[in-house]
């Protein structure tokens, strides 16, 4: 799972590509590892980052849960939105082994996992996040994220 940005780049482009998805793939020379650094760096506001925080339901089953780039995700309430127990964070290789890409680059898709997303992301047009390496983004509509199989609620602290 040891990939090149530029392998995990192009693996993200593509699953955008072949599944039809309105989204622009942003590519940086620095690294966006934290949403301080993606403000930093490319210059787009906090209000239109979003995360992907990856975690790991009661199965072992991969859970995403997509917040606001200045909110933290309660694994009390996705487990609560999901009908379980509350999730646990996944560790930095726990993620890299369930999504394929490393945290601080994790898109919200392109690999198979449960998707929670908080309900504030759907009041805002199009969100950046994850582009598969901690040197890109994705700019995703939110429209789209309704193609993928989504639980939308509250799941910020």
């Amino acid at each position: 799972m040891g990939e090149s940005n530029l392998e995990n780049e192009t693996k993200l482009q593509k699953y955008v590509d072949t599944h039809n998805i309105k989204a622009e793939h942003l590519v940086y020379k620095e690294s966006l590892h934290t949403v301080a650094d993606a403000i930093r760096v490319s210059g787009i506001g906090i209000d239109l980052i979003a995360k992907s925080i990856v975690m790991i339901g009661q199965n072992g089953d991969t859970i995403i849960a997509f917040v606001p780039g200045k909110s933290r995700a309660s694994t009390k309430r996705v487990g609560k939105l999901l009908n379980q127990n509350a999730p646990k964070i996944a560790s930095a290789e726990e993620a890299l082994s369930n999504t394929g890409y490393p945290i601080g680059g994790t898109p919200f898709i392109g690999y198979p996992a449960t998707r929670v997303v908080d309900k504030k992301i759907m009041e805002i047009e199009a969100v950046y996040s994850g582009g598969g390496s901690d040197r890109s983004l994705l700019k995703l509509w939110t429209s789209e994220i309704s193609k993928f199989d989504v639980t939308i609620g509250r799941i910020r602290k």
